[in-house]
């Protein structure tokens, strides 16, 4: 779990203890994973950038919170169900043996899932 505070200023009765109390909400980091998840799949390619910046995010949430389980590089076939982008971050055909620097020509290091 991860404990989001929001920073409002405290009334006039209130400390600062009690405002920053009272307004604390818990997150399931399964959650925030997933989400992550859905944005590195179905932005679309010219979003590298914002990939980039979630998985920044998202491996620090995982690491801190003792979550962190890999990843793996989305193919071909998990970007046919992307609603916005096409360059995987990894080429598997199954037909042709590839090597290593073949698998990754023209692909994109932000295409990747969390487990």
């Amino acid at each position: 779990m991860v404990v989001v505070c929001c920073h409002n200023d405290p009334t006039e009765t209130e400390t600062p203890r009690e405002c920053k109390m009272k307004l604390r909400k818990t997150i399931a980091v399964e959650s925030i994973k997933n989400r992550v998840n859905s944005m590195l799949l179905n932005t679309s390619d010219s979003d590298r950038y914002a990939r980039d910046t979630m998985i920044s995010f998202i491996e620090n949430v995982l690491l801190e919170t003792g979550n962190y389980k890999g990843f793996r590089y989305l193919i071909e076939e998990d970007m046919e169900k992307s609603e916005y982008g096409i360059i995987p971050g990894r080429h598997f055909p199954t037909d042709v043996e590839l090597t290593i620097d073949q698998q990754f020509a023209n692909t994109d290091c932000t295409r990747v899932q969390y487990f």
